[in-house]
């Protein structure tokens, strides 16, 4: 496999390990979507008025203030369960409610499972299963059709048990349509 390309030697520590040329691959589309959406939009709100983030922790009034005024296309939060994520991202869709309509972006939620997206519709957010929103994408991009998301901020949920492939894929829809994920 080697010989053939299809593993990848890569030193650790000075010790030789093998990783997959497609998984290598898929990890190099995904930092190279996060490096190119560095700076790539404008914010969602220039500041954020001190009364919006009143009774947060301090964690959640940065994650805060980090998805609404971040000039990155792509943002990650880290919440163990249990630290207060809905309660943070009411916060955000509060400040966002105060946006004019015009200027207020769509929130969509995209999550791996059925469940997690259940989730996010019972506390009123719009989702759908990740690998619906990519297949929807590809369809539609397939059919010649430019999809566009400028006004919408995606919130993945439970990242983490996303693979490698369906992740390159979203990034890739939500950059090209030019969009922003947290």
């Amino acid at each position: 496999q080697v010989a053939d390309k299809a593993l990848i030697r890569v030193s650790v520590d000075g010790e030789s390990r093998y990783v997959a040329r497609a998984t290598w691959e898929m990890e190099k589309a995904v930092v190279a979507e996060i490096a190119a959406g560095k700076n790539a939009v404008p914010p969602l709100m220039e500041s954020i008025p001190a009364s919006l983030t009143a009774g947060l922790t301090g964690g959640q009034g940065e994650a805060t203030h980090l998805i609404l005024e971040s000039k990155d296309r792509f943002i990650a939060i880290q919440g163990y369960a249990g630290t207060g994520k809905t309660t943070q991202f009411r916060a955000v869709t509060s400040a966002l409610d105060t946006l004019p309509e015009h200027a207020r972006p769509q929130v969509i939620g995209l999550a791996p499972t059925h469940r997690a997206v259940k989730e996010m519709r019972s506390v009123g957010i719009e989702a759908q299963t990740l690998k619906s929103f990519i297949v929807d994408w590809q369809k539609r991009t397939a059919e010649g059709e430019s999809v566009r998301f400028e006004n919408t901020l995606f919130l993945i949920d439970e990242s983490s048990m996303l693979g490698n492939q369906d992740t390159a894929a979203a990034y890739q829809a939500i950059s090209s349509g030019r969009g922003r994920a947290v």
